[in-house]
């Protein structure tokens, strides 16, 4: 998923305000999110793809940070990067991500 998440962050970066991109780590939570989803077996169950997008679009829902023009757009943003996501698969990826988390903190 490096790979995938490093396009799709440098692409995000030319769609988005300088000023919001550079004012809030998106990029780097990105990236640890990316890191902490080895500690389970999501890389094991998804594409690499899906998760390189989902883990972009949890960080910018960390940070308060709206993709430009979403919401005039005839699909969602994630869409661009990967057009067989789904909004419910997205939401699976996330749900499996927050219990690596958990799992963590009851170890």
């Amino acid at each position: 998923p490096h790979k995938y998440l490093l396009h799709y962050l440098l692409s995000l970066k030319h769609w988005m305000n300088r000023h919001s991109w550079e004012r809030t780590p998106v990029a780097a939570a990105a990236w640890a999110l990316l890191r902490d989803s080895y500690h389970g077996p999501l890389c094991l169950q998804h594409p690499p793809q899906h998760i390189a997008v989902t883990v972009l679009y949890l960080a910018l829902q960390c940070y308060g940070v709206e993709v430009p023009a979403d919401a005039e757009a005839e699909r969602p943003w994630w869409q661009v990067f990967s057009e067989d996501l789904s909004k419910p698969v997205m939401d699976q990826i996330v749900l499996e991500l927050i219990r690596v988390y958990t799992l963590d903190a009851e170890i």
